[in-house]
């Protein structure tokens, strides 16, 4: 049997509306959207608290009981008749609404069930992200272009944080990244991301990570859709020491808020802009602690139009924002568009209902590639795996608005120039060997290319662009493998002595680790890799990855000429991993080439 809580804390406020930047600008605004201003009666307040409570109370019931939304659908007949309910229908895949009598409109939602991963699974989680290597930009973006975070500071806000699989939800790497680049970074959680925050506070930062309920519903009245965002404003209907839609005394409110002339009553009541929405949550008792115990708590919603009127702050320049919620860009990228009117760089959304444990995977995969590999926005997102990216049950997809965008929060080592464009230029490391190394692959015409792509020993490229044992000029199907030599360096099979000429050559294996063990490695905003010397001199490897079979993969490695004793079908290449190192691998793949020149 569930047992009522007499622990949750109701801290709901009746005046909740929070203008612009300034007080004309909040006068402006709320004249905009409500006219002028009336201040309800006691008797009126009085008759939509005792309607709401009722309706809400009567339709918990149906809610309590329903595992779906097609479950609490079934009674939509009954609620529609209901003494104190105007309408009653169902918005969408996850939501049902309830328009009460001389009052707003009450909204139950079903979200998907949060995927329970312990700290273990984030852990490793954050090794595989760190494996993940990088394919050439989208937008082959270059230094000059990019348009860096203008204010480094942070806000991360979990409206949702009493929810337990939320509130254990590990943002600690996040923030550390943010820390290690300089940003300055803000908690807020519960009760605090509320409307003071949407429209006073948010636009104050560089990066805002927002993680709530979202909803994308018809307006019942126009038949207009909107999006919806709850903030942490919650309404405890198990409380039995305070009613439902308990309010904080006036004066004590205007106290808080001087500028603030109306109460949230006002705004509940006559617009359509704003609604209390209904979830089913997993909550701690404390000393009552039941695990599996479920609570209908109801969260104050605005929508996109409500914003829209009462945002009137300024985004810094290039600023960012991820919204780790359902449906923010369904349809449309309107709600986005609020956020950008107001100057806001870019923003990260989900277009349908998604789990908070992809969004989670979403957020982290996505600053872990801006801050520790220094990408700008779009080329992040295009690197961002799908577990992050889909929700396959509803086909969810994260979408970034707009789709181009060059912002970066990090910046990093970028590409030293050569003398000229003339390329290319042999490059001194100041490696001990002395050997010197090409400025740009083998067929490319300038550093940032990727070159072409060639299996060992091959002169030309696949036509086809199928890299296998079939299309492979040294291997027999009868023979098998031929052997062309230990070494191809300098020979007829060198690509780069074909292609580039005297003195290029293909680096032995023994060069490769020279220059692994003698200099640095970093990411750069160029989408690659700025290798630098023990004199300083720097060399850029672009993240080419290579091709085997028909298909194109991300992880990066460059062929030396160097033959493996201990498989005669592999070759050595250097690779980019978790450690930048030597392997070997399979004859025919397609990998570019960095020539050398000797000293």
């Amino acid at each position: 049997m569930k047992t009522k809580n007499t622990f949750l804390i109701a801290t709901v406020m009746l005046f909740l509306i929070i203008g612009g930047c300034s007080k004309n600008d909040d006068t402006n605004n709320q004249q905009e959207i409500e006219g002028p201003f009336n201040e309800p009666t006691n008797e009126q307040i009085d008759v939509v608290l005792s309607n709401a409570t009722r309706v809400e109370q009567e339709i918990s019931i149906f809610f309590k009981d329903a595992e779906t939304i097609e479950d609490m659908a079934k009674h939509l007949n009954e609620m529609k008749a209901m003494e104190n309910v105007d309408d009653a229908w169902q918005d969408d895949d996850i939501t049902i609404s309830v328009k009460i009598k001389d009052g707003g409109v009450l909204s139950w939602c079903f979200f998907p069930e949060i995927e329970n991963e312990d700290e273990e699974g984030y852990v490793k989680g954050e090794q595989r992200l760190k494996d993940i290597k990088q394919s050439p930009a989208v937008n082959n973006t270059r230094t000059s272009d990019i348009a860096l975070c203008k204010e480094k500071t942070v806000c991360i806000a979990n409206a949702l944080s009493n929810e337990i699989r939320v509130r254990n939800n590990p943002f600690g790497s996040i923030k550390d990244w943010f820390e290690e680049n300089d940003y300055k970074v803000t908690t807020i959680d519960g009760e605090n991301v509320n409307l003071a925050f949407f429209c006073k506070d948010m636009p104050n930062y560089g990066v805002n990570i927002l993680l709530t309920h979202g909803g994308y519903s018809q307006d019942h009245n126009t038949s207009e859709y909107k999006h919806w965002l709850m903030t942490g404003t919650t309404y405890d209907t198990d409380n039995e020491e305070l009613p439902p839609f308990y309010f904080y005394d006036r004066d004590e409110y205007r106290a808080y808020f001087p500028d603030g002339r109306w109460s949230f009553y006002r705004e509940w009541h006559i617009n359509d802009n704003v609604r209390i929405w209904f979830v089913k949550e997993l909550r701690d008792f404390g000393d009552f602690n039941v695990p599996d115990m479920k609570v209908e708590t109801g969260y104050l919603a605005v929508s996109e139009t409500y914003l829209k009127s009462k945002l009137s702050c300024s985004f810094p320049n290039n600023s960012l924002m991820f919204v780790a919620a359902c449906k923010s860009l369904k349809s449309n990228p309107d709600l986005s568009k609020v956020f950008r009117e107001k100057g806001l760089g870019c923003y990260f959304g989900y277009d349908n209902t998604v789990s908070s444990t992809v969004a989670f995977r979403g957020m982290r995969e996505l600053f872990d590639i801006m801050l520790n590999k220094a990408f700008i926005a779009s080329d992040a997102y295009a690197k961002i795996p799908n577990t992050g990216k889909v929700y396959e049950k509803t086909g969810a997809h994260l979408r970034l608005y707009p789709e181009g965008s060059n912002i970066c929060l990090a910046s990093n080592t970028s590409l030293t120039r050569c003398p000229d464009d003339l390329h290319p230029h042999a490059i001194d490391l100041g490696l001990p060997s002395g050997v010197k190394w090409a400025c740009c692959n083998v067929g490319a015409s300038r550093p940032e290319d990727n070159g072409g792509y060639y299996a060992w020993g091959e002169i030309e490229q696949e036509r086809t662009n199928i890299y296998n044992m079939s299309t492979y000029d040294y291997y027999d199907e009868e023979t098998g493998w031929v052997d062309i030599g230990a070494d191809i360096a300098g020979t007829e099979y060198d690509v780069a002595k074909k292609i580039m000429g005297n003195p290029w050559r293909m680096p032995t294996l023994d060069q490769m680790k020279e220059l692994i063990n003698n200099c640095t490695s970093e990411w750069s905003l160029q989408n690659g890799r700025v290798i630098t010397g023990p004199n300083g001199g720097q060399i850029f490897l672009p993240a080419a990855g290579y091709r085997s079979g028909d298909s194109r993969y991300d992880m990066d490695r460059y062929w030396s000429s160097s033959y493996s004793s201990d498989f005669k079908y592999n070759a050595y290449a250097m690779y980019f991993g978790l450690y930048w190192s030597v392997s070997d691998y399979y004859r025919y793949y397609g990998f570019p080439v960095r020539a050398v020149c000797p000293k």
